[in-house]
């Protein structure tokens, strides 16, 4: 079986483009256990944009010669002939300690963009636009991003694959006795009066393990959404990606009962020595039964169990879903976000046209 060509060796380094199963589960169990791993990079999200007509993924490995992988890059291509673009929704991973190899990546990434003929593309780029306490570790700092950047213009001029602009996230302390009751004290008073609720109210979790459940779970979600007017991408879509993931340990999905009946539920991808949000639906009724709060809460208690040293709420939210994070002590910490190229005028030209006028229908 082909798995891919070495685009690029040397004495130290192997770049290889790949789609082949076997490497793809390497690739993402790297991603799992590397703590600059992202969820937007796991091979099952890239792949999941293929449900979609004209929309195709690869994946860039890079090895050193012993064989361990050290960083890479996914993208999404869309399009067909001269009318393509591709685009990385994050990137580049790059381990700690091989923080040279970025220039490299992202100069690999443009190659690749131009050998399939696109006349754009863009990376999500995985530096923080601020060094911040515990994040470091997560993401690239800003001194390893060198020239090649310069080539590029800041801003996406495709919004339909929107990648995820930083984090929200809150720090575990593990120099303590206890480190989930030195966490607790840290949320606001309402919060911890909240999760004290939620502990009084018989609500029980479970995780949805089956597809029937796991599809009960997003049906809520989807609902919820639709109540909220929220864009979320329909089942049928992003099925595959949820049970593929969650068959690899890469994905959970927690759920909050009571007496019996589901009353919310979140998918969180167990990615980069993290868990994140991605997916949340509360149902909300006149009984406040606190099962955000009680959700959460038992989902940071998970991440002490793994001896995770971050929990990130997912970016995403309305202002009352920000100001519920908060609670929790959670700050949104931005990225740098997209850098752009384009390669061919004309053609972008053309497509800024249709775009503007898509955009007024």
């Amino acid at each position: 079986m082909t798995i891919g060509r070495a685009d690029e060796m040397d004495e130290q380094y192997t770049f290889l483009w790949t789609k082949d199963p076997i490497e793809l589960k390497k690739w993402d169990k790297y991603l799992q256990n590397d703590p600059r791993g992202h969820c937007q990079q796991v091979s099952h999200y890239l792949r999941s944009f293929t449900n979609y007509p004209f929309f195709d993924f690869t994946v860039l490995v890079v090895r050193t010669k012993d064989g361990q992988t050290v960083g890479g890059i996914g993208l999404v291509t869309i399009g067909i002939s001269y009318f393509r673009i591709v685009l990385a929704p994050y990137g580049p991973i790059i381990s700690g300690g091989y923080e040279h190899l970025v220039d490299r990546v992202i100069k690999t990434f443009l190659l690749k963009a131009k050998s399939v003929k696109a006349f754009y593309c863009h990376i999500n780029m995985s530096v923080l636009n601020k060094e911040t306490d515990g994040m470091g570790l997560h993401t690239l700092p800003k001194c390893v991003i060198g020239s090649v950047l310069s080539t590029s213009t800041k801003g996406s001029c495709f919004p339909f694959v929107a990648g995820t602009n930083g984090f929200r996230s809150i720090l575990i302390d593990y120099n303590c006795r206890d480190p989930y009751k030195r966490l607790l004290g840290t949320f606001n008073k309402n919060t911890q009066r909240n999760i004290r609720k939620a502990e009084t109210n018989k609500l029980e979790l479970r995780y949805a393990n089956k597809e029937c459940q796991v599809n009960e779970a997003y049906e809520l979600i989807e609902e919820i959404a639709v109540l909220q007017k929220y864009r979320l991408r329909k089942w049928n879509k992003i099925k595959d990606m949820i049970l593929g993931m969650q068959g690899e340990g890469l994905c959970k999905v927690p759920c909050c009962y009571y007496n019996g009946e589901l009353k919310g539920a979140l998918v969180v991808w167990d990615i980069g020595q993290r868990l994140t949000c991605v997916y949340a639906g509360i149902r909300r009724e006149s009984l406040d039964l606190k099962v955000g709060h009680f959700l959460y809460n038992e989902m940071l208690k998970l991440s002490i169990k793994k001896a995770y040293q971050v929990f990130d709420f997912g970016v995403a939210g309305s202002d009352g879903v920000s100001r519920f994070k908060k609670g929790f002590g959670a700050e949104y910490i931005e990225s740098e976000g997209v850098r752009s190229w384009v390669f061919n005028t004309f053609i972008f030209r053309v497509y800024k046209l249709f775009k503007s006028l898509f955009d007024r229908l």
